[in-house]
This record gives C-alpha cells, structure tokens and sequence, in this order.
C-alpha cells in the first residue's frame, strides 16, 4: 500500500523498478526484487516455517542521485531492522539475515528521507525467504 506525499498512488512493482524498465543499481541489473516508493508498505502472511528473510536495498539508477528513503522490516508487527538514511548513488546495503523464527507476518516499509518523495525510487534487490531446514 502507498499513500502518496502528493499526486497519485504508486503501487510497488514486482520485479521491476518504480521508475519504470527493471531494477538496476549501481550500473547492474537485478532480476529479481521489489521497486517501491517511499510512504509504501507490503505485507505477506508466514507460516511459521520461514526463518530467515535477506536482502540488499538501494535507491534505482532512475533517480540519479536524489532520493533519500529509510527501509524498514517488520515481523509480526514490531521493528527489527531499519537501514537508516539511503540516498541516491550509494552502493546497495546489505539486509539480514532478520530472524523469522515462529513469525506469522513479514512487512516491507519504505519511509520519506529528509526530501518527501523527490526521486525516492527503492529498490529491494534479490530479497529472500529461507526456510528451516533448506540449505
């Protein structure tokens, strides 16, 4: 869900960056990941099985050098990790792994940096659910 700073609603985009074409960060292509903007949020039920969620998060190429966003993970509700301020033309971070251990609920967040929404093209690169006993 986005709720927009201004203007119309941007849904995040699967596989794909919100600028439009795919996610690509620092020069380099990701097949597989979240585009989002800022003040937007998903949600996916657990069955308890999962127990480890992984990613790499950044701002898309298609914002050049603005956007600033602060990525966040909920489990089950609470704050487990944030990745305080990330701005346009950083090299991606690295996130997890987050402990699911028993989680019912995984959410995704991505807040306003100190710019509102200008150029806030995140991208959640190559993001994974790991299952107990997978290896």
């Amino acid at each position: 869900m986005h709720t927009p700073f201004l203007g119309t609603v941007r849904p995040p985009v699967i596989d794909g960056s919100i600028g439009g074409g795919p996610l690509e960060v620092g020069g380099r292509w990701s097949a597989s990941g979240l585009g989002m903007t800022s003040q937007t949020r998903m949600t996916w039920p657990l069955d308890g099985r999962h127990r480890w969620f992984c990613s790499r998060v950044a701002i898309d190429d298609t914002a050049g050098d603005s956007g600033d966003v602060v990525f966040r993970v909920l489990v089950d509700g609470r704050s487990v990790w944030s990745s305080g301020p990330v701005r346009g033309g950083q090299k991606p971070r690295k996130l997890g792994p987050v402990d699911l251990a028993g989680a019912r609920k995984l959410t995704l967040v991505v807040d306003y940096g100190r710019r509102a929404d200008v150029g806030d093209h995140a991208a959640w690169l190559d993001p994974r659910l790991v299952v107990e006993g997978a290896g």
